[in-house]
């Protein structure tokens, strides 16, 4: 992979978004019928935040899945429908600009530890990029028996 390209070659451009007071019922739908992990929070096209698919189970107390009790299931839809983005978000978020290299997203992947850098461009949000982003990118690299010995 050559990691000096510029970071808008690899990222997801126009990404699914939520705004603050979106309520977390929303999100989780998101979560269940897209292929995402990830919701940058803007309001306009300005990024306030980031909820991730774990951060949500974390705050249901990871039972979304689980067979749970009548009560436990009424609970979690009070708190489904009762909080909102802005109540879970993650803020003051490291962020690239479009043009910084690819280098710079696995730096700061390596350095930390979360999953997902929005991409701004002139403080707007225009793409995000995953690690599973770079893993994709890793993967169209032509592999040969060379690489194995």
């Amino acid at each position: 992979m050559n990691k000096i390209r510029p970071v808008a070659e690899i990222m997801v451009t126009n990404p699914i978004t939520v705004s603050p007071n979106d309520q977390l019922k929303v999100i989780y739908e998101i979560f269940q019928t897209e292929n995402i992990h990830h919701l940058p929070v803007v309001v306009g096209d300005t990024l306030v935040g980031m909820i991730s698919k774990s951060d949500l189970l974390f705050f249901l107390d990871g039972k979304i899945y689980q067979d749970k009790s009548l009560y436990a299931n009424t609970i979690e839809k009070i708190r489904l429908n009762s909080f909102k983005a802005k109540d879970i978000m993650t803020k003051n978020l490291a962020t690239m600009e479009s043009t910084e290299p690819i280098r710079t997203a696995i730096n700061l992947f390596t350095i930390n530890k979360f999953h997902a850098l929005p991409i701004l461009e002139n403080e707007k949000l225009v793409g995000i990029v995953t690690t599973l982003d770079l893993i994709f990118e890793l993967d169209k690299e032509p592999v040969s028996l060379a690489d194995y010995n």
